[in-house]
């Protein structure tokens, strides 16, 4: 686990989900993936852009038209698609990157066409937030798990099991919300004694001590 400030590398960059993306299990899903077939893809969101697509012999032709900045010249790409075999039966579909290459399971719209995260140099939100917000975030989850809302923090107490759930499910549960908690008090003391110092330095320059 990161300590203070790990997620400070990660600011700046393009967060996954908060710009448009085709999925391969998406259009696998929706029969888009089938020879000879042609569909046009576009994001209620994002309003302005519309991509075309032509599968063929394992290969997919991407057409992106983009009129939100009044740049309407279409951008052609094509690229390799693979599928894998599933444990339990059936397949699974993956893009290749038109830049590296890469076996991805999406990829991403940017101003020159659609790539993969990496050629795009995106993270997860996940990742810009500090070592407390992570641990927050993960208590959350699991308080709603729990059947609870997860939108007092830490304060929120551990709610009873959940009709339905196992017991020792329940308490697997529960114990990982007490070690949360546990790393929680631990990180904030640390962050608590952090400032302590400083303002104590900055005091002691102020006034000539050291």
């Amino acid at each position: 686990m990161g300590g203070l400030g790990a997620g400070r590398q990660y600011a700046g960059r393009p967060s996954v989900g908060t710009v448009p993306c085709i999925r391969a299990r998406d259009l696998d899903r929706l029969a888009v993936l089938s020879e000879g077939r042609r569909t046009d893809i576009h994001w209620p969101h994002c309003s302005g852009v519309r991509v075309r697509t032509h599968y063929s012999k394992g290969r997919l032709v991407l057409i992106t038209t983009d009129v939100r900045k009044g740049e309407c010249s279409p951008i052609k790409q094509a690229l390799g698609v693979s599928q894998t075999r599933c444990n339990y039966g059936g397949s699974r579909s993956w893009f290749h990157c038109p830049l590296c290459h890469r076996r991805v399971a999406a990829i991403h719209l940017s101003p020159h066409g659609l790539f993969c995260r990496h050629c795009l140099n995106m993270t997860y939100a996940s990742r810009k937030e500090d070592a407390v917000m992570r641990l927050y975030q993960k208590r959350r989850k699991l308080i709603q798990k729990l059947g609870g809302a997860g939108t007092q923090g830490a304060m929120e107490h551990i709610p009873a099991k959940p009709k339905g759930m196992w017991q020792q499910t329940y308490c697997k549960i529960r114990e990982a919300i007490y070690l949360i908690d546990y790393d929680l008090a631990d990180l904030l003391d640390n962050q608590q004694a952090t400032f302590q110092t400083s303002l104590w330095r900055k005091l002691s320059i102020m006034r000539g001590w050291i």
